[in-house]
């Protein structure tokens, strides 16, 4: 006798039911590669912004922060932080205008943009506070901020001419606050040196951070050298006047 041997028709045709399974897979698998990609290239680059940014990266909480200065708008602009655990918290004060801070040695004076580079301009602001060059950077951009005080000085130099008497006692970490066109900006101080008058590379804004330069006559009560004070920047805040 013979035995029928009975296969059953799935086996013959199940080749064909699975290439048609992946003919018609393979559109949906490729347009979801394309929608991964796209959202991976929409949601992993920058906000939009204008033209002519400066970029600094600044350590805050262990994490960076990235900001953005639109330059075009006349002051720097805070875009966005890296992360949302490091929210920018804004700082209450009751004082308006620019001020320079130094809470190590208890100083507060304004800082005012000299309108040249030229000394008489420089002295004529330092009556009235402390003067900021005109170099082309201002707090929070990449490049070097400079800014001049009187350590000492006769009564007619005015109120301020003992703003940075004691600067030469600023050791590395002390904190100089910039606070400027309604931000805080916080710089650590890294280096101190004595110079020579006739070097003004000092005063020059190149620079790929954003560091801080304070400078003085020295010794008190003669300007026969300078006393400069280094820092870099580490911390940005908004003011809230109260």
């Amino acid at each position: 006798m013979f035995k029928a041997t009975v296969r059953p028709v799935y086996e013959e045709n199940e080749p064909i039911v699975s290439s048609r399974l992946f003919i018609t897979a393979l559109p949906i698998i490729l347009f979801l590669a394309f929608l991964c990609g796209a959202a991976s290239f929409l949601f992993g680059q920058d906000p939009p912004t204008t033209a002519n940014e400066r970029h600094a990266k600044l350590p805050i909480a262990g994490d960076r922060l990235i900001v953005k200065y639109q330059t075009n708008f006349g002051a720097p602009l805070v875009a966005y932080a890296a992360k949302a655990t490091n929210p920018l918290a804004a700082i209450r004060t009751n004082d308006s205008g620019n001020w320079v801070r130094i809470p190590a040695l208890k100083v507060d004076v304004p800082a005012i943009e000299a309108s040249s580079m030229k000394d008489e301009d420089v002295l004529k602001v330092l009556t009235e506070g402390v003067a900021m060059y005109p170099n082309g950077v201002h707090p929070g951009e990449n490049g070097n901020v400079f800014i001049a005080g009187h350590s000492t000085g006769e009564p007619w130099k005015g109120p301020y001419r003992f703003a940075f008497m004691n600067i030469n006692k600023l050791k590395p970490n002390d904190t100089v606050l910039i606070d400027y066109n309604n931000t805080r900006y916080t710089y650590v101080v890294t280096d101190s040196r004595i110079i020579n008058p006739q070097d003004t590379h000092f005063i020059e804004s190149n620079g790929d951070a954003p560091t801080l330069s304070l400078m003085a006559c020295w010794p008190l009560w003669t300007a026969k050298n300078r006393m400069i004070i280094e820092a870099k920047l580490v911390a940005i805040n908004p003011l809230v006047q109260n």
